[in-house]
């Protein structure tokens, strides 16, 4: 479970950016919210690098992308 939920717009961009960027295997999810903040810096100056690592771990644990 998240410690920290983020706004619905940022797992809507997210889920878009894995969908898009990414096909069967996925990288590590820091590599994934690396990328995703260098295209939506806005989200990660907000959030950071960890909190949107950790909502990719979750999202793939979950099956949420």
């Amino acid at each position: 479970m998240t410690l920290f939920p983020l706004p619905e717009c940022v797992y809507i961009d997210l889920r878009k950016f894995v969908n898009t960027n990414y096909s069967d295997k996925l990288p590590h999810s820091l590599l994934i919210a690396q990328a995703f903040i260098l295209k939506h810096q806005d989200h990660g100056k907000e959030f950071g690098l960890s909190a949107i690592a950790n909502e990719v771990e979750f999202m793939v644990k979950y099956n949420l992308l």
